[in-house]
């Protein structure tokens, strides 16, 4: 966890700072330490560099993004190693790529970055990167390609993508990469589409890809169902997926890749914008 990073970290729970005790650092990077909300002092642990913001107690799994965690890293594993999702990989990192405009003094937040396998192509851009999952597996594997590939001003955090735990308007880059298709309640979607604009900068960027539902797609696939992993999908129209993204982004772009997936980009729309038509 680097450490300027932390200073945008917010409790998820009440939006309040924090205050950190470090007790193993590396140079800029704090390795092991706890964050303390100044508002209740609740305590979220930071082991082996990344910092824990699950639910401590239990709750109930719907109130999740993602219920079945097994199934979102059974999944992550099957996108490195099929066939079609190794094809397409290219073709969706240099769409994230052309609609970002990723530079060297950027902020950038991942959602949703499983085991790493669009990360490793970013993180040696920005000035700083951090990758979110809700899955504590796959941040590590994710830690070590990133690691392994030399780069050093990565952050990770293990969170809900519906609380994600830092201030407003604190990333000039948000993507999220294959997530919206894989949460079935609708309302869900929406807050995380709002989750993303919230944290990104007014004058930031946003994209976001999904499962694409055409008229090809209408002859071959299902409109959802569930994967090899047990995790369930759904698969938007073009129609669909702007009308999600239009919940909290300004839409300006949206793009089918290989008739396999929609890639959207925008800008957040904040509480104070007008909604285009």
């Amino acid at each position: 966890m680097i450490k300027d990073v932390i200073e945008l970290l917010r409790c998820p729970e009440t939006g309040s700072a924090f205050e950190l005790t470090a007790t193993s650092q590396q140079d800029e990077r704090v390795l092991e330490g706890t964050l303390t909300c100044v508002a209740t002092g609740r305590q979220f642990k930071i082991e082996d560099g990344i910092a824990n913001f699950l639910p401590q107690d239990p709750v109930e799994p719907d109130a999740l993004a993602m219920p079945d965690v097994r199934a979102w890293e059974a999944r992550r594993r099957e996108l490195g190693s099929g066939f079609l999702e190794r094809m397409f990989k290219p073709f969706e990192i240099s769409a994230f790529r052309n609609a970002i405009d990723l530079s060297a003094e950027d902020w950038l937040l991942e959602v949703a970055s499983g085991r790493g396998r669009l990360s490793v192509h970013f993180a040696g851009i920005p000035r700083r990167m951090v990758c979110v999952d809700p899955s504590l597996e796959n941040l590590r594997v994710c830690q070590r390609a990133i690691a392994d590939s030399g780069f050093r001003y990565t952050s990770f955090i293990l969170a809900d993508p519906l609380k994600l735990p830092f201030e407003r308007d604190s990333f000039t880059k948000v993507v999220c990469s294959q997530l919206l298709q894989h949460v079935m309640d609708s309302e869900k979607r929406s807050m995380i589409v709002k989750e993303l604009s919230r944290v990104c900068k007014t004058t930031g960027r946003i994209c976001v890809s999904c499962y694409s539902y055409d008229l090809f797609a209408q002859l071959r696939k299902d409109k959802q169902g569930v994967h090899k992993s047990r995790l369930p999908y759904f698969r938007f129209t073009k129609e669909e997926f702007t009308k999600l993204l239009h919940e909290g982004m300004l839409v300006e772009e949206v793009t089918q890749k290989l008739q396999y997936m929609w890639v959207g980009s925008g800008v957040p729309m904040k509480e104070h914008s007008l909604i285009l038509t």
